[in-house]
């Protein structure tokens, strides 16, 4: 049986965000083992920074973040989204952004 793969593109690193990162990453393996479903963070942003999953790239996602986040723009995730077509996806909004809820339509 082929695992299923979601990802989340998670917006916010703060209290929420970092916490539910945690929490998926410590139940990762009994997703997989029991309900072959594989959760991803292709993409982590904070509120101007967004780092984007390299392949090869184990889920260090604090210091990978902090090596090679980059700014970025809205129109940035959704062509990283389309260029890796990527499936199954979750946007998780974890800010207080009013301008992100802006983008809501896009994503």
């Amino acid at each position: 049986m082929s695992t299923f793969k979601v990802n989340i593109i998670l917006f916010g690193i703060g209290n929420v965000g970092s916490t539910l990162i945690k929490q998926v990453l410590a139940s990762q393996k009994h997703f997989i083992e029991k309900r072959n479903i594989d959760l991803r963070f292709p993409i982590i942003t904070n509120s101007t920074l967004a780092f984007f999953e390299k392949e090869g790239v184990q889920n260090e996602w604090e210091a990978n973040f902090a090596q090679a986040a980059i700014p970025f723009r809205v129109s940035d995730i959704i062509e990283y989204v389309l260029e890796q077509e990527l499936e199954n996806l979750i946007f998780v909004d974890a800010t207080a952004s009013l301008e992100l809820t802006n983008s809501y339509p896009e994503l």
